[in-house]
């Protein structure tokens, strides 16, 4: 656990650094700020695109709009099947080779298993979890500190330091507007990731996001957090808080957002293969993911290897 609390400064790396560096952070702290990921003419477009979908959840534009309950809300506007919804958000930051770099180390299993004599390398590539945009209005109050590794039913003993195997997601975070404490920058506990499930989190142990358009926040979904309260007076400059996510998890995991039913086909079927890949239209060796008894790509249009091709790797090489 980490003893002294930390302050935001110590979680935080510019985008010069390594991605050995950015996991360090992330792994010791359970959560990595990285400065200037992303270009802010990107993070702009992102936030038009998302604009209109926005606007949509206006109360009073559709005031059936609010979540049934507490987690999310009536002033948290709410967006899921980002990746068609925005090209750019797709492209610029589900594809970000620094993200999936980071997903690749926490995610990426590969496993040599028995086939009757012999021995093969089947490798499970990470996928997308979820792809979402949350933006918190003036007014909104905190959300109860949490983990989101329970989407996946994880209870987690105490640890002296992080594992692989020990998080089963992770999300990144993209500020569309400058995120502060005052308008509802995420809660979060540094440290917390390793905690076991006998620790009560508290608010008082928690650190503040503060963050700009073009920084990046990762976190593991073993960290408790919490969306934060916004004090804002509505009309106030820099009053809403809009962030969007995407998520990573194993490729042999239920996703948390359905993307198979989220997102639009039409558009799928344009995407290049590796993010068709991301979504979930791909095999975590060995044969999980199958439709009809071939590759899921095959409905995409796509013409790749079936048959033994869905058990192990085609480079067995160690």
């Amino acid at each position: 656990m980490v003893n002294a609390k930390p302050t935001i400064a110590a979680c935080t790396v510019p985008n010069t650094a390594s991605i050995d560096e950015i996991f360090d952070v992330l792994t010791t702290y359970g959560g990595v700020l990285i400065k200037g990921l992303l270009d802010t003419k990107d993070v702009s477009q992102i936030l038009s695109d998302v604009r209109p979908y926005l606007d949509a959840q206006a109360p009073d534009v559709r005031p059936d709009s609010e979540w049934d309950g507490d987690f999310f809300p009536s002033t948290t506007r709410k967006i899921g099947g980002l990746l068609t919804k925005s090209d750019t958000f797709a492209y610029k930051v589900a594809l970000n080779p620094v993200i999936l770099e980071i997903a690749d180390k926490c995610f990426l299993q590969r496993t040599k298993m028995r086939f009757g004599d012999e021995e093969k390398w089947c490798t499970a590539k990470p996928q997308i979890n979820l792809a979402s945009m949350l933006e918190i209005q003036p007014g909104t109050k905190a959300q109860s500190l949490h983990r989101d590794d329970y989407n996946f039913q994880r209870v987690l003993p105490f640890a002296d330091k992080w594992y692989k195997g020990r998080d089963a997601s992770s999300l990144a975070f993209v500020p569309l507007a400058p995120v502060t404490p005052r308008n509802g920058g995420t809660y979060f506990i540094p440290g917390s990731h390793l905690w076991g499930e006998e620790a009560e989190p508290q608010y008082e142990d928690c650190i503040r996001l503060e963050a700009d358009p073009g920084d990046v926040f990762i976190l593991l979904s073993s960290i408790f957090h919490a969306g934060g309260d916004n004090v804002c007076e509505p009309g106030e400059p820099n009053s809403v808080r809009p962030i969007a996510s995407v998520g990573f998890t194993y490729g042999f995991h239920r996703q948390e957002e359905n993307q198979y039913l989220a997102l639009d086909h039409a558009k799928v079927r344009k995407w290049p293969q590796k993010l068709q890949e991301l979504a979930g239209w791909n095999l975590a060796l060995p044969m999980s993911g199958w439709v009809g008894f071939d590759h899921p790509l095959k409905t995409l249009g796509r013409d790749v290897p079936g048959g033994d091709a869905m058990f192990y790797d085609a480079d067995q090489s160690d």
